[in-house]
């Protein structure tokens, strides 16, 4: 979509949200308008209104890098985020393999932080809850093994992981 369309469509979008009244997150995705930093930011301040789903996966991949160089659109983000995909992705893909695998821990330390300050952010807000979906996925953004195709790990047991990890992690800031 030319800027112009997603421009008109975020527009129509938001029409619709305010007329129905329900929050949405629109999702930041490759191959979609907001597959990266940069133009997700445009958008968000374009539309004050406009708020996302947070899948960060997708800008580490499409970026080929940890984000260092975005932190002004990771702010934008970050404080218009509703709801969280809870994917780590690594700069040549959007999904580790898992996400405790200490070859990731750069990867999962970085995205936790990411997750923090969204969640910090809604909570200095006022909002009471906060929503997070582990959502690895399964192949192709679960690598496989070569020829068989067989997926390297077992895509239930690193969602659930993925799940009691951020309760373990998030524990005292729910408490709040």
């Amino acid at each position: 979509m030319t800027e112009t369309e997603q421009d008109r469509f975020y527009e129509k979008a938001l029409v619709i949200e305010r007329l129905s009244g329900l929050a949405v997150g629109h999702e930041t995705h490759r191959s979609r308008a907001m597959f990266t930093p940069w133009t997700t930011a445009r958008l968000l301040k374009k539309f004050p209104v406009l708020r996302i789903t947070a899948d960060f996966s997708h800008w580490v991949n499409v970026c080929e890098s940890h984000l260092e160089n975005h932190e002004a659109e990771l702010a934008i983000a970050i404080e218009r985020t509703i709801h969280i995909h809870g994917r780590v992705g690594f700069p040549e893909g959007p999904q580790v393999p898992h996400p405790a695998a200490p070859e990731y821990g750069t990867e999962l330390a970085l995205f936790m932080n990411w997750w923090k300050r969204i969640f910090t952010k809604q909570a200095d807000t006022g909002k009471e809850w906060a929503t997070f979906t582990a959502e690895f996925g399964p192949p192709s953004y679960m690598p496989t093994e070569p020829f068989t195709k067989k997926p390297v790990a077992d895509l239930w047991e690193v969602n659930h992981w993925m799940t009691e990890y951020m309760e373990a992690q998030f524990k005292e800031l729910a408490k709040g």
